[in-house]
């Protein structure tokens, strides 16, 4: 049988050891065979593409099950992430599996996960850019009730219970229980750089992206659900009879059950509500109101609150560690993957890329090198780091 006859669908590639393998602690010579099999084989790459997608999703997917994804396949790759990364750390040279997705952005191919160039003119950015972050001082995730602070890992799974109780598991697996004030608000505050998932009381679930602060009761009030955002959340709101309201800094927003993403970040003047699934109200300080249905989206900047349509995918890949972008000028991309990596940019503002718009995906992988190495291939520039602080220039 031909060789591009065995992939005929996306499972063939999951069900594939030598994929898998190269996924996750690929070598050049594997490396070098995907890229060339890509080439010479364009008819399986929607195929290939939303393999990569699954393998990311579980990889960052915090609690869930990747859609088409079975239990035993899921639970055969999740085996094989675990071990690979335990050889990693007794064999340093193994680096290859955070930096496999990224490299398919250097494939000749365009049509895989191209960033793609316009000529429109995006807005000057001045003499100098420098995209800079807060963070947390600790670095950590934290949850905070009451007079306790408790640092918690990247990718900490926490879940409220009915009665007042928080059972948080971290990377390492191991349960704890923490009991929570009955009335206590509570605080999550995720610093740049990191990511979290709770769920709350009534089982809404939560995911936090980087530079975001969520406060939240222990337990609902009985005829109605409040939390306070700061920064940006995908949420699924449980179904209820009872409203649940998000406050933000310029808007509240009204639901009863649904999937939706808000961005509010305090350095950002335009507050965003994406609309996945249901519908939810806006309501502003200035008394301005809409009704966003699904893949809508509403934009709050000061006095005015705008509706457009949208492709919700590019608003909320961040939950599974891709970064969609569309027609957005590099300077708004590199900021953020400030937040995400916790890092600072600056860029020369001669550069080209300054001036123009650019569509594409980027899968971010835990090394933030291998995000740039395609960065700089697709952009005709040069980068170096120093610390936390990354320099763009001229090739």
């Amino acid at each position: 049988m031909d060789e591009k006859q065995l992939y005929t669908s996306v499972s063939d590639f999951l069900h594939d050891d030598s994929f898998i393998l190269w996924y996750f602690s690929g070598t050049d010579e594997s490396n070098t065979y995907w890229v060339s099999f890509i080439q010479e084989n364009p008819q399986l790459q929607p195929y290939f593409q939303e393999a990569i997608k699954k393998l990311e999703a579980i990889r960052f997917n915090i609690g869930r099950l990747p859609e088409g994804i079975e239990d035993k396949l899921y639970l055969n790759i999740t085996e094989r992430i675990n071990t690979h990364q335990k050889a990693k750390k007794k064999h340093h040279s193994i680096y290859w599996f955070s930096i496999a997705s990224s490299l398919l952005l250097l494939v000749a191919s365009a049509t895989l996960f191209m960033l793609t160039r316009t000529s429109q003119q995006a807005p000057s950015i001045g003499a100098t850019s420098e995209i800079s972050n807060e963070a947390n001082p600790s670095g950590s995730v934290q949850l905070i009730s009451g007079g306790k602070i408790i640092n918690l890992n990247q990718n900490t799974v926490i879940e409220l219970s009915a009665v007042g109780e928080a059972s948080i598991v971290d990377s390492t697996k191991i349960k704890k229980t923490v009991d929570l004030g009955q009335d206590d608000m509570n605080k999550l505050i995720v610093p740049f750089g990191k990511r979290s998932f709770i769920a709350l009381a009534d089982g809404s679930k939560v995911w936090l992206n980087s530079g975001t602060e969520l406060e939240f009761p222990t337990r609902f009030a009985q005829n109605t659900r409040n939390v306070k955002v700061k920064g940006e959340i995908y949420i699924e709101v449980a179904k209820s009879e009872h409203p649940f309201f998000i406050q933000t800094l310029q808007s509240t927003v009204q639901v009863l059950g649904t999937k939706f993403n808000v961005a509010a970040y305090e350095d950002e003047e335009t507050e965003s509500v994406v609309l996945v699934e249901g519908s939810v109200q806006i309501n502003t300080k200035q008394n301005k109101s809409l009704l966003l249905r699904p893949n809508e989206m509403a934009q709050i900047t000061g006095n005015n609150l705008e509706k457009h349509t949208v492709d919700v995918s590019s608003y909320i890949s961040w939950r599974n560690g891709v970064l969609e972008f569309d027609e957005r000028p590099m300077s708004e991309i590199l900021k953020t993957l400030g937040r995400y990596y916790n890092v600072f940019f600056e860029t020369d503002p001669n550069l080209l890329l300054n001036r123009k718009i650019y569509s594409g995906k980027l899968f971010l992988s835990n090394n933030l090198d291998s995000v740039m190495t395609s960065v700089s291939a697709l952009s005709s520039t040069e980068y170096k780091r120093e610390n936390n602080k990354i320099y763009i220039f001229k090739k």
